[in-house]
């Protein structure tokens, strides 16, 4: 193949991410030194190959993510508010002036839009004739848990389609038509199939059985679903109807089977087998119903499997390094023939997927953040696709019809929710961009019991349990009729203002119009600031969160 032969080596340290459905290998450190020259290379690679010259991946263009839904008008404020949040936790940059306190720096890593693909059907009578991806479908813990969120190809409007603070959702793929989606969450307790429709209605689950069911991908003919199951105790790779009907065992030999993928015609499920010593590839055939080995390699751990759209050249991770095993790059391979390493780095390479004939995307670590990463193999470019969240992983290319899709949101949150419009609160305090040369810092940090005790003569407040989980601030109260109050509310330093915004209310756990509480993350933005400094004007210049407490930093005038 074309792209053979291209070798690079990522100079961004690089660690184990988390796959969630095989063992991975373990990075026992991360160093940022630049790695050895590798001598010893698994099979393929001629003694005289030379690594190419290190290549800094430099972003050229920092993307800001879209704080606004593409269809605001289906989304509450509520929901707006909680997107636009999520967006926003860790992209927003220091602005103040040299001579303004400097917080501690820290490493931010945003995509590098270099290019995008043109996503052009690869010519091959044999595919079947599907829209081409215009987004990409992945599991993110951005939000606190793992949930499963879209992108645009670029990388932009960020927004989620399942979000369940309470539960974990670890996979998923989209129907080719444009109208459903499949995942794998614990909602249940343990991990099962669901079907969700782009509507924002709950999903309906595929399977219930015993043992667990996850990993599920759909078939580019739009007539099964591939998943593993430990329904019959070892982990197996079976098949259902798209709609959990008929469901059939594939793997029937007795050991560890593990990440399914389709071939692009749907006509082969290719997987990875443990029967002994290691995990090697196989491909099952719908047509002929049999399976064949494509890899044999007692040492070595083969990982997610894909065939790409010429039908021949088989992409999938495994370590570079027969000896420590740890260095996971990218590989591939054509069928039946030997496999060449594409891409090289000091960490692990996962998850591999064709986004286009050339193009792949991967779930890549880069400086202890799992970012999803575009690889043209061809012209050896690439884009981080993400940059919120530790954890983005298992990317799939993705279809959605043009103006259907919205977010499945936590209990509590009523995506069609339309308010009153919100009275005017006018606030004593004044945040500025740039504060002057001889503006003085303070610190101030509050701990559990503060923030119980921030607005004493409000009835909320002063009964209130306060509690902090992931960058939320939870407040729960009864009244005198024993009925049962819960509010998040999200904390932001924004253009040095400290924005408080509600993303969550009910009442006895069933939703509760939010117009009721509306002034209720203004009560708690006041009286922060008004226990940490004087009226007037500041700027936050650090906004800090811990299990227990919340640490701000300000910058204000010399004669408050």
């Amino acid at each position: 193949m074309r792209f053979f032969g291209l070798i690079f080596i990522l100079t961004i340290a690089l660690a184990a991410c988390g796959g969630g459905d095989t063992p991975i290998p373990t990075r026992v450190e991360v160093s940022r030194e630049p790695s050895p020259t590798i001598t010893e290379t698994v099979r393929a690679l001629p003694p005289t190959t030379t690594p190419s010259p290190t290549i800094t991946n430099t972003p050229t263009e920092t993307y800001t993510p879209t704080e606004t839904p593409t269809l605001a008008e289906t989304l509450s404020p509520i929901q707006e508010t909680e997107i636009a949040f999520i967006a926003r936790r860790t992209q927003n940059a220091q602005t103040a002036t040299a001579n303004a306190p400097t917080p501690t720096p820290t490493i931010t890593y945003t995509p590098s839009i270099t290019f995008t693909p043109s996503i052009t059907p690869f010519f091959n009578p044999a595919l079947p004739d599907n829209p081409p991806a215009n987004h990409i479908i992945f599991s993110s813990d951005r939000a606190g848990s793992r949930d499963i969120w879209l992108i645009e190809l670029d990388g932009s409007n960020p927004r989620p389609l399942v979000l369940q603070p309470d539960d974990e959702d670890f996979t998923a793929t989209c129907s080719p038509n444009g109208q459903q989606f499949v995942f794998d969450s614990d909602f249940a307790g343990d991990r099962e199939i669901y079907l969700g429709n782009y509507q924002g209605e709950p999903p309906r689950p595929l399977t219930d059985t015993e043992g667990e069911n996850y990993a599920p991908v759909w078939s580019p003919l739009d007539d099964a679903i591939a998943f593993v199951s430990t329904r019959e105790e070892q982990s197996a790779i079976w098949i259902m109807d798209t709609g959990g009907g008929n469901a059939e065992r594939i793997s029937l030999a007795e050991g560890d089977h593990a990440m399914p993928q389709w071939s692009p015609d749907g006509t082969q499920v290719f997987y990875v087998a443990n029967y002994g010593s290691s995990f090697d590839i196989y491909a099952y055939n719908r047509l002929t119903e049999e399976t064949r080995q494509i890899t044999d390699t007692p040492d070595i751990d083969e990982q997610h499997p894909a065939l790409g759209f010429d039908l021949t050249t088989i992409a999938y991770s495994a370590p570079v390094d027969v000896e420590d095993g740890e260095n996971t790059g990218l590989w591939l391979i054509e069928d039946g023939g030997e496999p060449q390493n594409s891409l090289t780095a000091e960490g692990d390479i996962l998850h591999p997927v064709w986004i286009e004939f050339g193009n792949l995307l991967t779930a890549t670590n880069l400086g202890g953040v799992t970012h999803i990463l575009l690889t043209d193999l061809v012209n050896t470019r690439q884009a981080i696709l993400t940059n919120t969240g530790l954890l983005n992983v298992h990317p799939q290319p993705c279809y959605i019809q043009a103006d259907v899709e919205t977010a499945i949101l936590p209990t509590g949150v009523v995506p069609t929710q339309t308010p009153s419009p919100t009275p005017e609160l006018i606030t004593q305090y004044t945040a500025v961009v740039n504060p002057g040369a001889d503006w003085q810092t303070v610190e101030t940090t509050f701990t559990i019991a503060d923030l119980e005790a921030l607005a004493p003569n409000d009835f909320r407040l002063s009964v209130a349990d306060a509690q902090l989980a992931n960058d939320f601030l939870l407040y729960a109260w009864t009244d005198d009729n024993g009925n049962i109050y819960r509010a998040t509310v999200v904390l932001e330093a924004i253009d040095g203002a400290l924005e408080a915004s509600l993303i969550n209310y009910s009442i006895n756990n069933e939703p509760a119009d939010f117009q009721d509480i509306f002034d209720l993350p203004f009560v708690v933005q006041e009286g922060i600031l008004t226990t940490s400094i004087p009226i007037g004007r500041y700027r936050l210049e650090a906004l800090n969160f811990s299990e227990n407490d919340i640490n701000l930093i300000f910058s204000i005038p010399p004669d408050s």
